[in-house]
């Protein structure tokens, strides 16, 4: 690999890439550290070595989604070109002529994107459109992304349609996907739907956690169901290493609402 080698003393630019030898003006310069660092000519002179490595694991991370600026000129035109459509027919015009061509990761790209910004209607016809690619493999991470975002805003039917659409690809869903969903049911106070998902939970084997369990005592002390409250609480003591304490700390955030 080729090294560039800086003829300033003290300067250290540590970027990485290890390497076995570089040339500075004609001169051979001997191997520097993994991370860079001053090293010495042939002759009197120092150099600073530009290292160029992926031996720093951080450097080399990439976010777990993409952002708007990470998308590609073609799914931020997707996006924008969606949005600017008025009706069913200018929607379903730019499905054809700008969403069919996206490749998977720039079709990903513009589903978690539009999911993050809450276009709902938008979301739901581009995943709908997902699932019917040859790459399309059902995941539960790509339906939870799917719910998370229809339960905060309030769909509730649609979270519900998704939730069954699930378990009719053949997926079992995951103690976070019954967590969002009965949030869902707390959004819009509907409790009894709420206790029916957390029930369900329990009984198809999934172990509730700690979301789960702040979720339900929050909005059930909030609706003063003191039953209900009774039946987390001793499920928390059962489910929880350390459901006491779990306990103790939810009861001193309701008494003094500020710490939450």
């Amino acid at each position: 690999m080729v090294a560039a080698c800086l003829l300033h003393t003290g300067i250290r630019l540590d970027v990485g890439w290890d390497i076995q030898q570089s040339s500075c003006r004609g001169r051979s310069c001997r191997r520097g550290p993994a991370n860079g660092g001053i090293v010495t000519l042939s002759g009197r002179t120092r150099a600073v070595v530009l290292v160029c490595s992926l031996r720093d694991k951080g450097l080399s991370k990439k976010p777990l989604w993409r952002t708007k600026e990470d998308m590609s000129s073609e799914a931020k035109q997707a996006s924008s070109s969606l949005r600017l459509a008025k009706g069913e027919e200018a929607v379903a015009r730019v499905m054809v002529t700008s969403v069919s061509r996206l490749l998977k990761p720039d079709l990903l790209a513009l589903l978690a994107h539009l999911q993050r910004i809450d276009c709902c209607d938008l979301a739901i016809k581009v995943f709908d459109y997902a699932r019917k690619e040859i790459w399309y493999r059902p995941e539960t991470s790509f339906y939870f992304d799917m719910i998370y975002m229809l339960g905060r805003n309030r769909m509730i039917e649609k979270a519900e349609y998704y939730f069954l659409q699930l378990q009719e690809e053949g997926l079992q869903p995951e103690t976070r996907i019954y967590t969002e969903m009965l949030a869902a049911y707390m959004l819009v106070d509907k409790v009894d739907k709420a206790m029916d998902m957390y029930r369900m939970m329990k009984e198809a084997g999934c172990r509730p956690n700690e979301l789960t369990f702040t979720i339900l005592l929050r909005n059930l002390q909030r609706l003063g169901k003191v039953a209900a409250i009774k039946e987390v609480e001793n499920d928390a003591v059962e489910n929880l290493e350390d459901g006491e304490e779990f306990l103790r700390n939810v009861r001193t955030r309701r008494k003094n609402p500020t710490l939450n």
